[in-house]
């Protein structure tokens, strides 16, 4: 599919060089009111923070395209083959083969220095089609028409940018320049159902957004499946098991549980009603925790067998009686399906966290290291494959009053986990970036 966008020319300085052939491409795609940028072969952000470079050719040169905020999409470039028409599309999978085509931008002239500056409009169903090949169709190549002749080359991903309040953070592979902290504690609380629309200035959730006004908000962060289940074991496992739906299951596969025994870190699930000893079970209500209903499909520790069958890791899920922030290293908390929004509403929920969250962040084991995400496991759309969500990164160590804006889901939370702590990589975990630039 093809999406030609007119061409309209203003000038702009820029630094020249000229040269008879293209060996760099920084490419960023920004369309009206939000932004997109290809920051790796796997995900796109919503601002420009990196650039891809094309191999081939000789000299040097440069193309990119910026958003002017209003849905006007800039062509800046230097170095580039005087008086010269640049004809660039965008391919899934290899420019050589014919019909892989996805997007045609408008066609740019070069003056006779070399420079190029002209703007055009990128729809956002164009911009929707990029993401998507971005995000699921691996390598992502760019073919550009010099006159008669033709460059084509694959996607590279290079850092051109940094974060900042508002802004969009570091690309590529690790989030940004900064390292990440080794935690003392990781908090992952995760909420349901909601898109990030739904959340974040919402004026039912007064208290989620003073914590986004304090602490930082990843304002480009997807989940990665419908329905429930398996976003949560996504982040439990780097992976969704292959399931679309919330069945009962047991895995056998490696999950972060292992990963955390064989780095000698301690970890706890507060399942909020769920019985204790083992409960396998697929629903349960009351109990310890008071009025209030647990799911399994929102629990995944228990859908592997390693832990399931084995008490003594069956121990480590616990309800919310139980709740210790000091009790583990990594700690997942699963509130029950009011209170965490899929029952009930965002105000009954925010209402929850408004109570639950300071008995994290006043304890000791947070002050001195701690970290707590609040995500959500999925949202209403498509985006991503599971819906576009807010997630919060909350610490004593993390920038204040910070966004981000670079391309994140759930792998990349269990990336941030593992990175911190040295864990490696499980399963899609192993191409995803982390958290880092969330923490000076």
């Amino acid at each position: 599919m093809t999406d030609h966008v007119p061409a309209s020319t203003t000038h702009r300085a820029l630094h020249a060089r000229r040269s008879r052939a293209l060996i760099g491409l920084l490419v960023g795609v920004l369309f009206a009111g939000a932004s997109v940028s290809m920051t790796d072969a796997a995900t796109v952000s919503r601002s420009l923070v990196a650039g891809i470079g094309l191999r081939g050719g000789n000299g040097t040169a440069s193309l990119r395209l910026l958003t002017n905020g209003a849905g006007s999409v800039y062509t800046r470039g230097h170095g580039l083959e005087h008086n010269t028409v640049y004809r660039q599309a965008l391919y899934k999978g290899s420019c050589s083969v014919p019909g892989t085509r996805i997007l045609t931008l408008s066609s740019a002239t070069t003056t006779a220095s070399g420079k190029i500056s002209h703007t055009a409009r990128l729809t956002s169903a164009g911009a929707s089609r990029v993401r998507t090949a971005l995000r699921h169709g691996g390598k992502v190549a760019i073919r550009i028409w010099t006159g008669s002749s033709t460059r084509c080359g694959a996607f590279k991903p290079t850092t051109t940018g940094s974060g900042g309040t508002g802004g969009g953070g570091s690309g590529g592979g690790s989030g940004g320049s900064g390292g990440l902290p080794a935690f003392r504690h990781i908090y992952v609380l995760v909420m349901e159902n909601h898109e990030y629309g739904s959340i974040v200035g919402s004026a039912n959730a007064p208290y989620l957004n003073g914590l986004i006004a304090q602490y930082g908000l990843a304002t480009n962060y997807d989940a990665v499946a419908h329905p429930s289940e398996p976003n949560y074991l996504a982040l439990l496992s780097g992976s969704t098991q292959g399931i679309t739906n919330d069945s009962r299951y047991d895995f056998a596969g490696t999950n972060l549980v292992d990963q955390l025994a064989a780095h000698q870190k301690s970890w706890r699930v507060f399942a909020q009603n769920v019985p204790l000893g083992c409960y396998t079970g697929m629903t349960a209500s009351s109990g310890p925790d008071g009025s209030g209903s647990y799911v399994r499909k929102h629990e995944p520790a228990i859908s592997f067998t390693d832990i399931s069958g084995d008490a003594a890791r069956c121990a480590d899920i616990a309800n919310f009686s139980a709740f210790d922030p000091a009790a583990a290293d990594f700690e997942m908390i699963v509130p029950n399906l009011c209170n965490d929004m899929h029952d009930c509403s965002v105000a009954t929920g925010d209402t929850f966290l408004q109570g639950f969250v300071p008995t994290i962040t006043s304890s000791a084991a947070f002050k001195s290291g701690g970290v707590l995400f609040i995500t959500w496991d999925e949202g209403t759309s498509a985006i991503g494959g599971g819906g576009h969500v807010a997630t919060l990164v909350i610490g004593p160590g993390a920038k204040t009053g910070f966004t981000s804006s670079v391309a994140h889901d759930h792998y990349s939370l269990v990336r941030t986990i593992e990175d911190a702590w040295g864990l490696g990589c499980l399963n899609q975990t192993c191409s995803a970036n982390d958290l880092r630039e969330f923490f000076p």
